[in-house]
């Protein structure tokens, strides 16, 4: 979940073709809006700046329903999903630590196999 955020706020470790096509996306999303929206019919230009704080915008006020949306996804068959699976997933620890406590508690649980 978090991992999606970061790509959608511009801010993934990973500078991959996903991360180059959701920025692609969300300029084309942009530049259309701002020149639907200008009067005056000049073109206008997305900076990298301007795409990385419309994707932290767009996060915060969307990841929710990305989150119900992946509890649909996840739904387990003949289990309902409980209220506690509703709760948002903290989405602002660092994307470095998050991979490296994923990581570490990998690695403790094959070495004790």
């Amino acid at each position: 979940f978090a991992d999606i955020g970061n790509i959608v706020k511009g801010d993934d470790l990973l500078e991959d073709l996903r991360t180059q096509n959701v920025k692609k996306i969300f300029q084309k999303i942009w530049k259309n809006e701002n020149n639907q929206n200008n009067k005056y019919g000049l073109y206008y230009e997305v900076k990298d700046d301007e795409i990385k704080k419309k994707g932290q915008e767009w996060w915060n006020k969307n990841k929710t329903k990305v989150w119900h949306v992946m509890l649909c996804g996840y739904k387990k068959p003949g289990h309902s999903i409980t209220k506690e699976d509703c709760n948002l997933p903290d989405d602002t620890t660092p994307q470095f630590l998050r991979w490296f406590t994923e990581w570490s508690q990998n690695f403790c649980t094959r070495r004790e196999e």
